[in-house]
């Protein structure tokens, strides 16, 4: 209901990020996390899809391994779902998405051009759908 809210008092550029971020929390709960790169290590983590000016449009919030969503192809990888669950209501409108490589594969650029949506980021060579070309020789 938030995120809503966030859509009708906001117009989106055409530039949007994903990203993680992390609300400090040091209590318990099954699903706290750490993460060693950023400021507040401990806490509850979200993915956010933010402008370019870091306003937040859609965010979720990561409680744990996540049950099977029946709207989704088995195909697509749990990242690839989710790209695409906070991206939902921005697809097909010309927008241009900036991710790191969690997020980023050539299957998924392809799948967001698909959507008339343009993605930039750095990508994993290592990710199990990269063609082998992108791979580093040894």
């Amino acid at each position: 209901m938030l995120t809503l809210t966030f859509r009708k008092v906001y117009n989106a550029g055409e530039e949007l990020s994903l990203d993680e971020s992390l609300l400090l929390f040091r209590g318990r709960l099954h699903f706290r996390q750490y993460i060693k790169s950023k400021k507040a290590r401990y806490g509850i983590k979200f993915y956010e899809l933010t402008t370019h000016d870091g306003y937040i449009l859609n965010v979720k919030m990561y409680a744990g391994k996540e049950v099977v969503d029946p709207n989704m192809h088995e195909s697509e990888s749990k990242t690839e779902k989710l790209v695409l669950r906070l991206m939902r209501p921005y697809l097909l409108r010309g927008h241009h998405l900036f991710m790191d490589n969690f997020y980023n594969s050539v299957k998924m650029a392809h799948k967001l051009l698909d959507l008339k949506t343009h993605c930039t980021g750095t990508l994993r060579t290592n990710r199990k759908d990269n063609p082998n070309t992108l791979r580093l020789k040894s």
